[in-house]
């Protein structure tokens, strides 16, 4: 799972992180939600799909297939013309999250994050109190 994640930065560049999964989650479950109220039968599971990757942007759960995945879902908006500014926005920046990663503040991190292992004064080492 490593080879998903290029890094997990934190500071200025983890909050512009976060702010692009926000924007990008909100605009998934906003889209699946308004297209749920006015669709025709069969279409249901393209918007449950929507809000699901959401909400794992959101969290910043498996966000490089996530952010795919929400790329490829702009697909049939860009083809029928309808508000194709702001599916051609939200592909941009789920491409660009899949790119990047989702930054430290995210389930990913905390799941896939890099781990910083001390042996110094590490009471379980076999050659502790040896001289």
């Amino acid at each position: 799972m490593q080879r998903l994640y290029s890094t997990f930065p934190n500071g200025w560049p983890g909050t512009g992180l976060v702010a692009l999964r926000v924007a990008i989650g909100a605009y998934m479950i906003r889209s699946g939600f308004e297209t749920f109220q006015s669709v025709h039968f069969g279409l249901g599971a393209i918007q449950i799909a929507a809000v699901a990757l959401g909400l794992s942007l959101l969290a910043g759960f498996w966000t490089p297939i996530a952010g795919l995945m929400a790329a490829f879902l702009q697909i049939p908006g860009l083809l029928h013309g309808r508000e194709t500014a702001g599916n051609l926005l939200a592909a941009a920046i789920g491409i660009g999250l899949a790119s990047l990663g989702p930054g430290a503040w995210s389930v990913d991190a905390l799941r896939y994050g890099r781990k910083r292992i001390s042996l110094r004064n590490n009471p379980e080492s076999p050659n502790r109190g040896s001289s």
